[in-house]
């Protein structure tokens, strides 16, 4: 907490945070590669609970306790305190590291977005685009209209080829995790191919931008029962993340974190397909790349008990529920329906008072 140096045990999410958070400080904000990970800004408050300082869990990045604070947090407090001081490629970075902090209405005010909604605005400033689009997302919004101003961002020719993909790719996405194929979607589609077109050759950022259109553009064929087009997809996302080639800590940080969400989806596409060696292998790789991270460990756990590796996958649970935070609530509630499976009662009530004393709703969530 409070932007200090990462941990040993720190996932690689939070290792994006505080170097992006570092370099801005140092008035390096150029040098901070695009990444692809947002995390919710949730994540402050919960983790300010879970060590019970509620001084920690507000809204201003002011009020934050000082001795919570990093040198680093203090600078980043300063510097986004008059945005007419910095400059667009500045303002980008400072707002991601204020919505991955949790401070989604300081990068609002930073980005000029108050009073903003996502059926009038439009796009201006490439290099801000995606940040205001994130603060449109994580504020209350009417999700129609946010999906109108991706389409229409996707389709400006102000905004460059990256932006516009991602643009492109935020309503493709979102259409397939509604299992729905649209007409907004095939709209997305052809955008997205005509920015990809447009992207530089045998460069990290671009083929990094491709990786993440190809496994979003997966949900089609997915949607239509086509497993084959979903596999050639993914293979698509996988091949352009080959291609990436990290010159250098900074780039080779973002590349890390393109490749998480990728192999998140293989293991759990493979899941839903019933290629379950196939998923434990992708969990392998989530667990070179972010061995602490939580989501790792559920995808772990959900492929060891779909191949009957019950002891494996309470290993499994029982590390996840070590990293703590409101996933052990989860990590708890798998522990204890392994141990119903395996006919230790006692064991499986326990887990599940443990889970509900974290987290009374997570019966709900996990059954969902």
């Amino acid at each position: 907490m409070g932007l200090a140096d990462p941990g040993s045990l720190s996932p690689k999410h939070a290792v994006v945070t505080y170097i992006s958070a570092r370099l801005f400080a140092d008035g390096m904000a150029k040098d901070v590669p695009r990444t692809n990970t947002n995390p919710a800004p949730i994540l402050r408050v919960l983790a300010a609970a879970s060590r019970g300082r509620a001084d920690a869990m507000g809204t201003d990045i002011a009020r934050f306790p000082s001795d919570l604070a990093s040198p680093v947090w203090r600078r980043v407090t300063e510097l986004t305190t008059d945005p007419g001081l910095l400059s667009s490629i500045e303002r980008r970075v400072a707002a991601d590291v204020l919505l991955r902090l949790g401070y989604v209405k300081r990068a609002s005010a930073l980005l000029g977005m108050d009073g903003v909604d996502a059926a009038t605005h439009r796009f201006t400033d490439t290099q801000v685009a995606i940040k205001e689009f994130a603060v449109l997302y994580w504020r209350s919004h009417d999700p129609l209209a946010l999906e109108q101003l991706a389409l229409h961002g996707a389709s400006d020719p102000s905004l460059d080829a990256d932006t516009r993909l991602s643009l492109a790719t935020f309503v493709i996405v979102r259409n397939g995790k509604l299992r729905i194929e649209t007409a907004e979607m095939h709209q997305a589609i052809g955008l997205g191919e005509s920015a990809l077109a447009e992207l530089p050759v045998n460069h990290c950022a671009s083929s990094l931008a491709k990786q993440s259109y190809y496994r979003g553009l997966a949900f089609l064929p997915f949607l239509r029962h086509d497993e084959a087009g979903t596999f050639e997809l993914l293979d698509r996302a996988l091949q352009a993340q080959a291609d990436a080639v990290p010159r250098g800590e900074l780039e080779g940080l973002a590349w890390t974190d393109y490749a998480f969400p990728l192999f998140e989806t293989l293991a759990k596409t493979n899941l839903l397909t019933g290629r379950f060696d196939s998923a434990l292998a992708a969990t392998d790789r989530l667990l070179e790349l972010s061995p602490h991270d939580h989501r790792a460990w559920v995808a772990r756990g959900q492929a060891l008990v779909e191949l009957g590796e019950l002891e494996e996958a309470l290993a499994a649970y029982t590390h996840m529920e070590a990293l703590g935070g409101l996933p052990a609530a989860a990590a708890t509630f798998y522990q204890g329906w392994i141990h119903e499976q395996l006919g230790n009662p006692d064991l499986a009530r326990a887990c599940f008072e443990r889970s509900q004393s974290i987290d009374p709703t997570v019966e709900i969530g996990v059954k969902q």
